[in-house]
């Protein structure tokens, strides 16, 4: 029996030894996890995209420290750049402790909480230690923006239309007042006001929001008033989905030569009738040739928001040719009220190259692609029909390539026009907004409005102005349009040829002024795209350049 007690007892102790063994094993396998001692960053930056230093300071004593890694808690990641990156090798292998340094720039406003988490080569990850911090709004507070909607836009003397404001905003901030001018003397505060006017005509409402910091933005529309007793007709149509106007404009609306022909005449007031008329033209006013024209039957008056000019220019017995100019009326009933609008048929080889887009849509077309997209720096304004982008601290000169929000796409093979009209006026150094033709952040070509005052390093700057504005690796210059006076809408063309590159302005979209000519040779191949931008703000305050339309053709 005691013998037994020895034996059970003597195989008890090598049970635990051999236990105790393998925790040993198993633990010399597993290492010992790292450990972060401390990590320090600031708690409130500038969403300006400059880099902010931070440490951690770490201990190791495997010595085998081999990743650092940042998980986003709160915020959104995207917006951020974190240096050497957010998943890297320290290179510390060896130390049994040390401190590591990174950077974070923050691309928008907004707050952020970030973990660190160090892990070594068996997997071994440190409990996670939280930074958090607030991005401001950057070189300084963004501007609300402005937008409200009417309803309803035509009305009769007397009764009442609602204008609602609840779709401003204010990016990094809130919007605290609303300011209503609605153009007969009147004015009202508040998100959403309703307002009477008493005699007919055509009145511009005025909206003005103030965010929490003092800045404003403004927004305007127009809203039609009509007599109780009679209504006067007005004509107003657009072409496949232009902007709608209610006078004859010059401004051409190209059309593939197998693409449809769409009037829209719903924009018309007080309209019991419709007549429509299509005949050839050249690019002013003098018309020739057969004409399509009549009256609308019921069927087509049912259509008005989506008339096919193709087929109705077919059922009066004129064929729509490519290569050649039409124009397009419309006329209501009396009293006679009517206007034109001028259409260029493509030619068949470049039909499918000829492309335009209004910005009337809700969303922007799928073949544009952004470049350092921040959201917070453009819209879309269906109201207007216009491409909002917001001025902001960053540029494409030399090693400042840190511009955001070039919106680019893919031009068509070989040599091509772009073409686009904007609003903007430059009141800032180096203030851009214009066209691009760009294929990398050191070679490009841009046209546009700019500001380049007197004191700066180029001797040829002239304040305000139109500027052609290149650069092909380490050379940059530009051409400059001396002082043409501001108008409210100002028309942009470059030419592409080989590799020379030649940019145009005009105030009217037909009489063009050359404004410089540069050859870019490393533009001569593949990966170029085209656009448009708006950077280069250096003060506190940002401006916002509004592109009421973009086109590209392959000719003339």
């Amino acid at each position: 029996m005691i013998r037994d007690r020895l034996v059970w007892r003597t195989t008890v102790a090598l049970i635990l030894l051999l236990m105790m063994a393998v925790v040993s094993v198993v633990s010399y396998t597993q290492g010992t996890a790292p450990e972060i001692v401390f990590a320090g960053f600031s708690s409130e930056i500038d969403a300006d995209g400059v880099p902010n230093y931070g440490y951690i300071s770490f201990k190791d004593l495997d010595k085998d420290l081999s990743q650092v890694r940042f998980e986003v808690v709160v915020g959104q990641g995207s917006n951020l750049v974190i240096n050497p990156g957010w998943q890297y090798d320290p290179g510390m292998q060896g130390e049994s402790s040390g401190t590591l340094q990174f950077t974070i720039a923050a691309q928008a406003p907004g707050q952020y909480e970030l973990q660190l988490i160090l892990v070594d080569t068996m997997g071994n990850e440190s409990a996670p230690e939280v930074v958090a911090f607030i991005a401001k709004g950057g070189a300084g507070n963004l501007p609300p923006i402005a937008v409200f909607s009417v309803s309803p836009v035509a009305a009769k003397a007397g009764e009442p239309i609602t204008f609602d404001a609840s779709a401003s905003n204010d990016a990094d901030g809130a919007v605290i007042s609303y300011e209503w001018a609605f153009g007969d003397g009147s004015i009202a505060q508040g998100q959403q006001v309703t307002h009477t006017y008493n005699m007919e005509g055509s009145y511009t409402v005025s909206l003005t929001v103030i965010d929490d910091a003092g800045d404003f933005d403004v927004s305007t529309q127009s809203v039609s008033i009509y007599s109780e007793v009679a209504c006067t007709p007005t004509a107003c149509f657009s072409l496949n989905n232009s902007a709608a106007d209610r006078e004859s404009v010059e401004e051409i609306i190209y059309v593939g030569a197998h693409d449809p022909l769409i009037l829209d005449g719903t924009c018309s007031t007080c309209a019991d009738s419709h007549f429509v008329s299509v005949q050839r033209s050249d690019q002013w006013w003098n018309r020739y040739g057969p004409e399509a024209s009549g009256w609308l039957s019921p069927t087509e008056e049912a259509d008005i928001g989506g008339l096919d000019v193709r087929a109705f220019a077919a059922r009066h017995g004129l064929m729509i040719q490519p290569n050649t100019y039409y124009r397009v009326g419309l006329g209501v009933a009396e009293p006679w009220d009517g206007v034109t609008r001028l259409v260029f048929i493509s030619p068949e080889k470049t039909s499918s190259t000829t492309w335009r887009d209004d910005f009337d849509r809700p969303s922007l077309d799928t073949r544009w692609t952004w470049i350092r997209e921040n959201p917070l720096l453009w819209r879309l304004e269906t109201t207007r029909d216009e491409l909002c982008l917001t001025t902001h601290r960053g540029a494409l000169l030399f090693e400042y390539n840190n511009a955001h929000n070039l919106l680019v796409q893919e031009p068509p093979p070989g040599d091509f026009i772009v073409e686009g009209c904007l609003s903007f006026v430059a009141t800032r150094n180096f203030q851009i907004a214009g066209l691009i033709a760009y294929l990398d952040d050191d070679h490009y070509v841009m046209l546009g409005r700019g500001y380049c005052d007197e004191e700066s390093v180029f001797s040829d700057c002239v304040g305000s102005g139109i500027y052609l504005d290149y650069e092909e690796g380490a050379s940059f210059g530009h051409y400059v349009l001396a002082g043409p006076s501001v108008h409210d809408k100002e028309y942009f063309r470059i030419t592409r040829s080989g590799t020379t590159f030649t940019g145009y302005y005009s105030s009217d979209g037909q009489t063009w002024q050359e404004v410089g000519e540069q050859t870019v040779e490393a533009l001569r191949g593949d990966g170029i795209r085209i656009g448009m931008a708006a950077f280069g703000e250096t003060g506190m305050a940002s401006s916002t350049a509004r592109f009421h339309y973009f086109g590209v053709m392959t000719e003339p």
